[in-house]
């Protein structure tokens, strides 16, 4: 996998995340009036090197301010994580949503382009399928078991035939993967293409497995960025 498709979510510890906000807003990294209103913006943004970057190079555009940015941020989040233009002191070369944007096409593409083999391209297609859901649970603690409950649910609702009716949104996502949703003969769920697409998020770093090993979890950011790219390509 090309190293440019995929970015590690490390977290920075708070001090240092400070450091890199003010050295990329090109202000008074030494300043303890800028460093106590610095520390609200790092833990927003949950200490993400990339995202602290970005934003001090927002602040540096003159686009916002220490004092207002989490104002903006509130309103333009995606606006602000999606822009290319903004690229701080760290020259990371990529914004914060562009980078997973990256790491999404690179799924997308083993999904849907032929030279691929077929597991590659089903644990692609899964992948998808499984961070689409993830968007609407909460990031922590995505149990596995809520696809084996999504996969009896559906094969034993009336969903095909009545689509506009109330199912849960998992359910929604999941209808169009029958690899997903399939059972037994005995009514028991095959896991197998779940796991093999919870496989590929883990090697572009877009979820973490916990403990036990089959609960996950998604990085708030990474969560943010995944349904704000649904709802926009909604629009």
């Amino acid at each position: 996998m090309p190293s440019g498709d995929w970015v590690t979510v490390d977290e920075m510890e708070e001090e240092d995340a400070i450091s890199l906000l003010l050295r990329a807003a090109f202000l008074d990294q030494f300043s303890n009036e800028l460093r106590q209103a610095s520390r609200p913006i790092v833990i927003e943004l949950c200490f993400l090197p990339l995202a602290v970057d970005q934003a001090g190079a927002a602040i540096a555009s003159g686009l916002c301010d220490l004092h207002n940015y989490l104002h903006i941020y509130s309103k333009h989040r995606l606006e602000l994580l999606d822009d290319p233009s903004f690229e701080g002191a760290s020259k990371y070369g990529h914004a914060v949503y562009g980078t997973w944007d990256l790491s999404f096409m690179a799924i997308h593409t083993r999904a849907t382009t032929m030279g691929y083999n077929l597991m590659d391209a089903q644990a692609a297609a899964s992948a998808i399928l499984i961070l689409q859901t993830f968007a609407f649970l909460h990031h922590e603690n995505i149990m596995e078991a809520i696809f084996e409950q999504a996969a009896k649910a559906f094969q034993g609702s009336n969903y095909r035939d009545d689509p506009g009716s109330s199912e849960n949104l998992y359910q929604m996502a999941l209808y169009q993967s029958h690899e997903l949703l399939q059972l037994d003969k005995e009514g028991t769920w095959d896991a197998f293409f779940f796991r093999k697409g919870i496989q590929v998020l883990l090697s572009f770093s877009l979820i973490k497995r916990g403990s036990p090993s089959n609960v996950y979890s998604v990085h708030p950011l990474v969560h943010s960025w995944s349904r704000d790219r649904m709802l926009k390509k909604d629009n």
